[in-house]
């Protein structure tokens, strides 16, 4: 007898003795008549034994039918089912997928529910721009300004990706515009970092705080100066922002301006009053921040606004200092035209001519003694010059220099000598005297300056060279290559 000649309930005693959901798949779609009468039980099979899984698969892709058709045999939506990324309410929330959210909601999906990280339905939907999803959300009464463990809102969310017409929205329905994350970032804290201007003014027509801070006390105007978003700042002035605003570090919108380089930014600051010579804790004024990153132009722009040329950074280090350390001929030539201390000395007695020479830059060495530096035996406070360290390393060329400029003849000049070891096996260099450190030899660590990257010997350390007096120096050695700490 033909298959399609037997009787429904023949063919259904058929496929239930089928256990793999593959081989019912194939039967029930082998013709038109075994889909139409038996396609549910494949349905109603795959929610008895697989718990469902295809449906957030469906969910994700937008399968409104498939949904439907697997909630018709009993799948459900509720969270506890499945784990929270895979949740098919989230999966189509979103990518965005209307009818297939609508559809969930209907059969009892949860819309206020929480993932893992406390972020609702409607958090992901202002994200990533879904307005139609984010409408029919708030339709189904979720919380407006639900809060993640991080504290941000579905507001905060959407104002970061720069989504308009979300921003606009929910502030419609009353969206707190100034809600705070857990470390003090506002919905305009991510804007202003963004450069999204039509975002920022709706929340400030919204009453947003212009300035408010964060945890670092880094305020919108800073994080628009860092990031160089001009208009922002503009339109952060013109709402009464802070213009000279400090963070705990003593950064201010000009100095991050002239760090990373933004001209425009820190004109419009200075124009607006910005002071020029403001310091951090450190000393580190803008013109410092900008040669440190050689930002010529920006320098060139703060010495019209009557910033010092002098002024004392890190671990006492000036402008120039910074500009001979980092190699920068050009840079070291402006701030010598613009009176710089030629012989100005960092905490550790180190001149600009003795980095210069550290560093074999002999270009660096030429320019500063030909504007008058005198510093070829100013020892450092390990007891070390110019000179020595010329004579060290075998700087012919600089030490040429040096005893010309010192009207001094080699054959009778007597120079502290130091040890000298073979570069191949030191994989440390002091900050302070520039030697080599040897395999075995100790010395001394400092986690926090110079972006935790600060080494001196034991012998530069026994003459005093000290970073900041409240941090702790690690004693380390090297062994096979690598630097260990020793515990005493």
């Amino acid at each position: 007898m033909p298959l399609l000649q037997l009787p429904n309930e023949l063919l259904l005693s058929i496929l239930t003795e089928l256990d793999s959901e593959r081989d019912i798949n194939v039967f029930v779609r082998s013709n038109r008549h075994l889909y139409h009468n038996f396609n549910s039980y494949l349905y109603r099979h795959h929610v008895q034994h697989s718990r469902a899984s295809a449906l957030p698969w469906a969910a994700l892709r937008g399968r409104e039918g498939t949904c439907r058709k697997l909630l018709d045999e009993g799948a459900n939506t509720a969270i506890e089912n499945h784990n929270s990324s895979n949740a098919p309410l989230f999966l189509a929330v979103m990518s965005g997928h209307l009818d297939v959210v609508r559809l969930l909601l209907e059969r009892d999906a949860v819309p206020n529910v929480k993932d893992e990280t406390g972020r609702t339905p409607i958090s992901w939907a202002a994200q990533n721009g879904h307005i139609a999803v984010v409408k029919l959300l708030l339709e189904r009464g979720v919380g407006l300004d639900s809060e993640d463990e991080e504290g941000r809102t579905p507001l905060s969310w959407t104002a970061e990706r720069g989504h308009e017409s979300i921003v606009t929205l929910l502030l419609e329905r009353g969206a707190r515009p100034d809600s705070k994350t857990s470390l003090g970032h506002t919905p305009l804290y991510y804007a202003s970092i963004q450069g999204s201007v039509p975002i920022i003014n709706l929340l400030l027509e919204r009453g947003a705080d212009p300035d408010p801070k964060d945890i670092h006390h880094r305020t919108p105007l800073s994080l628009a100066a860092q990031n160089g978003h001009e208009k922002v700042v503009k339109l952060l002035l013109e709402h009464g922002a802070d213009l000279d605003s400090r963070s705990l570090r003593g950064r201010t919108p000009l100095s991050l301006a002239a760090h990373f380089g933004h001209e425009s930014i820190a004109k419009l600051l200075l124009d607006r009053g910005s002071d020029p010579n403001l310091a951090n804790g450190f000393g580190q004024t803008p013109l410092s921040w900008a040669a440190q990153r050689g930002h010529i132009s920006v320098i060139k722009l703060l010495r019209e606004y009557g910033a010092a040329v002098d002024g004392v950074g890190t671990n006492g280090q000036t402008a120039l200092s910074w500009a001979a350390q980092d190699g920068d001929l050009q840079m070291t030539r402006l701030l010598l035209e613009h009176g710089a201390a030629v012989d100005s000395q960092d905490q550790y007695r180190r001149t600009p001519l003795f980095i210069a020479t550290l560093i074999a830059r002999d270009d660096i060495v030429e320019a500063l003694l030909e504007h008058g530096s005198s510093a070829m035996h100013t020892p450092t406070c390990a007891d070390r010059t110019p000179l020595s360290i010329a004579r060290d390393y075998n700087l012919t060329r600089i030490q040429q220099l040096l005893d010309k400029a010192s009207g001094t003849h080699p054959e009778t000049e007597i120079v502290k000598s130091t040890v000298s070891y073979d570069s191949d096996d030191a994989v440390i260099i002091c900050d302070s005297c520039g030697i080599d450190l040897p395999p075995y030899d100790f010395y001394f660590h400092c986690s926090i300056c110079n972006d935790g990257n600060w080494d001196v010997c034991c012998e530069c350390h026994a003459h005093g060279a000290l970073c900041a007096d409240n941090h702790v120096l690690e004693k380390r050695a090297i062994r096979d290559g690598t630097s260990i700490r020793l515990f005493e």
